[in-house]
């Protein structure tokens, strides 16, 4: 990575500097962490301002309906994939959602499987996906990994317990939604769910609305396609 690279050097020439100059070595070593982060820091914001202007403008192409010229406007974005860590995945999982959320899912897999771990909506599609094509090992590996690095997301536990119930691993579901209520004591749908569960009821996932419909497991009229074929949902680095 460029600004990794550049961080160093000026943190390397800052150490260089002071220690040649007869500074304490704690000083000098101090002195030369502080640059490289403080640089690092500086940089990492310059090319995340070119990044979300990107997103901004694949949006608002989005919103209007213009879908294929937000996706060109999102894989201008790859330039930058050098300057900084976790650029790439980061538009990975943007694209993955726009192709998933227009059931390309084939197109889909490729983005979503390289996609960055904190974007716990282009991870819950990926374990989607694979529950999918039968391979319950990667659907749990996924939501797993997800879910560690997301664990304040309500609506990703119950869809790692809905996945789990659809593919008949009710009592697996069960224990999901249960850790899950341990992170999220406050959160009612996880609440509500772990009791439909336990009482070999459906889950009740239509209460998050547009969340829950834009990952095509159940059908939804008209309207709602509409609706989310004009949703577009950015989460940014920094």
């Amino acid at each position: 990575m460029i600004n990794i690279s550049i961080s160093l050097i000026i943190g390397i020439a800052g150490f260089l500097i002071l220690f040649f100059i007869n500074s304490p070595l704690w000083i000098s070593i101090l002195i030369g962490l502080v640059l490289s982060f403080a640089s690092m820091f500086f940089l990492g914001k310059q090319v995340m301002k070119y990044i979300n202007e990107i997103m901004d403008n694949a949006a608002r192409e989005l919103q209007a309906g213009r879908i294929d010229y937000a996706i060109k406007l999102l894989n201008s974005g790859y330039k930058y994939s050098n300057r900084h860590p976790f650029i790439k995945s980061q538009l990975n999982s943007q694209i993955g959602v726009i192709y998933y959320t227009k059931k390309e899912f084939d197109t889909a897999f490729g983005y979503l499987e390289k996609s960055f771990v904190k974007h716990w909506v282009a991870q819950g599609m990926l374990a989607v996906i694979y529950m999918k094509r039968y391979n319950k090992k990667k659907m749990i590996e996924t939501f797993e990994k997800a879910t560690r690095a997301n664990a304040k997301e309500g609506f990703l536990w119950n869809l790692y317990a809905f996945c789990l119930a659809k593919i008949g691993q009710q009592e697996e579901a069960i224990k999901i939604l249960t850790l899950g209520q341990k992170k999220n004591p406050l959160d009612d749908k996880i609440k509500n769910n772990l009791g439909a569960l336990r009482n070999n009821e459906k889950m009740k996932m239509k209460n998050y609305g547009d969340m829950w419909y834009q990952f095509h497991l159940e059908k939804i009229s008209m309207s709602q396609k509409q609706k989310l074929a004009g949703s577009y949902s950015k989460k940014r680095l920094f």
